[in-house]
């Protein structure tokens, strides 16, 4: 596996000879901030904000692991995955497969909650 280097990031050349875009290096940084915000909230959620509402703690601890989960998403699918172009696809695909079953699985229970809530179905 080969770790690609910022200069090669900026120049746009990669180890294997394939051009890339000029903007990667742009698209990484925000990626990593997108993750990093999201792994933040979601560590924030199920740390801080679940006793500070104990009303609402199990659903603080369901959206901040729906939020770490959305932000190591983000990180693998836009950062790693070109960072770490040689990565066995088989691996990659099936932690990126869990990650995004989770994420659903989470925002799917949220939105039925939120909807309980809403409307009062009981």
């Amino acid at each position: 596996m080969a770790l690609a280097s910022a200069g090669d990031l900026i120049a746009g050349d990669r180890p294997d000879g394939d051009d890339v875009p000029e903007g990667r290096l742009a698209l990484l940084l925000a990626a990593t901030l997108w993750a990093s915000l999201l792994s933040i909230a979601g560590a924030w959620l199920w740390l801080d904000a679940a006793s500070r509402w104990p009303v609402a703690e199990i659903p603080c601890r369901v959206a901040g692991l729906t939020a770490g989960a959305s932000g190591q998403l983000v990180f693998m699918c836009l950062v790693a995955d070109r960072v770490f172009p040689d990565a066995p696809r088989g691996l990659v695909r099936a932690i990126e497969a869990i990650m995004g079953v989770g994420v659903f699985a989470g925002a799917l229970w949220i939105g039925a909650v939120g909807l309980e809530l809403l409307i009062g179905v009981a």
